[in-house]
């Protein structure tokens, strides 16, 4: 019995033994086994979230307008420095004394003398006097009264007289000059361009809606009457009142004798040059400098230990 005990004894202590120094060589090999990943396949792939394009439309035009409104800028300067120039060519000729015209007019270097100041004498031919217009004076509707002004001694010019009122055209026309030699103090005009929806001329009908001076010349009678297609604008330098009364008892109100002339490209110059071209330069570099840098997708790791 005593031999038996210690036998059961004997093989418990042998398996004890056994299964003690088994299991520090399964844990490790547990351990020492690497994790194994199972491959991801494509719908795991998961982007990053979308760059904004830098150089896309938005850029693009951000980076034409500070151009564009730069190359206005230069232009509104130069421009500048032409209407300061004409402006003081203008007064130059201003402040000239009036000069007589010769018995010709040499149409040639009328562009050189425009807006000088011409004293001319001569008497009015009502008969071929032209109603320019419709024109507006203030809050007045009417037109401008042209008439040819025939000179002793030299040719015949066309003086355009200033506004009359709608109102008084038929007694203005009914009323006939007295023949006497007249002094016209007067401004030398400067050749225009018609306007494109202007509508044309009928002098048949005596229907005259812009200056052709070469039809007005015709309509007077030509080289045969000694006409010439010199327009000289009669100055008028009364105040407001003088104007209200002369245009209310029916006579043609002159033109100013100074000439004003808007200059806004300074203005304009600072608008798109100072302020829109340097406002969007602003913002096309902050779009450039906000980029992330390419677009890029990465792959989320699916997979377990085992």
């Amino acid at each position: 019995m005593l031999a038996r005990r210690r036998l059961l004894t004997g093989t418990l202590r042998a398996s004890t033994r056994c299964n003690s120094t088994a299991a520090p060589k399964t844990t490790k090999a547990l351990v020492a086994l690497p994790p194994r990943l199972l491959p991801a396949d494509d719908d795991n792939r998961v982007p990053r979230p979308p760059r904004r394009n830098r150089f896309g439309g938005t850029a693009f035009v951000l980076g034409f307008i500070p151009l564009f409104t730069f190359g206005l800028g230069v232009w509104q300067i130069r421009r500048l420095k032409w209407k300061v120039a004409l402006i003081e060519e203008l007064d130059e000729k201003l402040d000239r004394e009036p000069i007589p015209l010769p018995p010709r007019v040499n149409i040639d270097v009328m562009p050189e003398f425009a807006f000088r100041k011409v004293v001319v004498r001569g008497i009015w031919d009502d008969e071929h006097t032209i109603l320019l217009g419709p024109k507006k004076y203030d809050v007045e509707h009417g037109f401008d009264v042209i008439t040819p002004l025939k000179r002793s001694g030299g040719s015949t010019l066309f003086v355009n007289r200033g506004f009359i009122s709608r109102e008084a055209v038929e007694q203005f026309l009914k009323h006939r000059s007295d023949g006497k030699e007249v002094e016209v103090l007067g401004m030398l005009h400067a050749p225009g361009e018609r306007n494109k929806y202007t509508p044309d001329n009928k002098p048949e009908t005596g229907d005259w809606h812009w200056l052709d001076l070469t039809a007005m010349k015709e309509h007077a009678g030509g080289d045969a009457a000694k006409v010439q297609a010199v327009l000289i604008d009669e100055i008028f330098d009364g105040h407001s009142a003088q104007i209200t009364q002369k245009i209310s008892r029916g006579e043609p109100v002159g033109r100013p004798g100074t000439i004003e002339l808007r200059n806004m490209h300074a203005v304009y110059a600072a608008t798109w040059w100072f302020s829109l071209s340097a406002a969007t330069s602003v913002l096309f570099l902050r779009l450039i400098m906000r980029g992330r840098g390419p677009n890029t997708t990465f792959n989320k790791p699916r997979g377990r230990a085992f």
